[in-house]
């Protein structure tokens, strides 16, 4: 009996490990390929353009001031969407989440839309969407990332 009950800890630590370990491993590959996408010219138009709600702040200084370790990064979809991925962290619910934001940028100008959203890959509405844009530009913010 008492084996059982040890491989049964042994299996759901080693579960536990390969999932950090896999988290770790997409933490790292999504650091590699901010950094080899900062000077694309699709994510630089994201980063210093503007929601249409707030014209006098650009996304990458009310993201920065908002969410802690911010990170942008561009890739092409599959089907051959430009997107420009926002990812920081925030409290939700008294919780500390990783948000994920993804930007689509129309090919040929500096227009785009906001399309997903989630925290903790777990996909979020759109009302989720609208109270946290409130919330990052809110004259009041104080940088502390506090979401209701």
């Amino acid at each position: 009996m008492s084996l059982i009950f040890v491989g049964i800890l042994l299996a759901a630590g080693c579960e536990e490990a390969a999932e950090t370990a896999e988290k770790v491993s997409k933490d790292v590959d999504d650091a590699l390929q901010a950094e080899a996408t900062k000077d694309n010219e699709y994510l630089l138009s994201v980063q210093n353009g503007s929601l249409t709600d707030y014209p006098d702040v650009t996304l990458k200084d009310a993201f920065g001031q908002f969410f802690s370790s911010p990170k942008w990064k561009y890739f092409q979809a599959d089907t051959g969407e430009h997107v420009v991925e926002f990812t920081g962290y925030c409290t939700y619910m008294e919780k500390k989440v990783k948000a994920t934001m993804q930007f689509v940028v129309e090919e040929g100008n500096e227009q785009f839309e906001i399309g997903a959203l989630d925290f903790n890959e777990v996909p979020q509405n759109e009302l989720v969407k609208s109270a946290l844009l409130q919330k990052i530009y809110e004259v009041d913010n104080e940088s502390t990332g506090e979401t209701e």
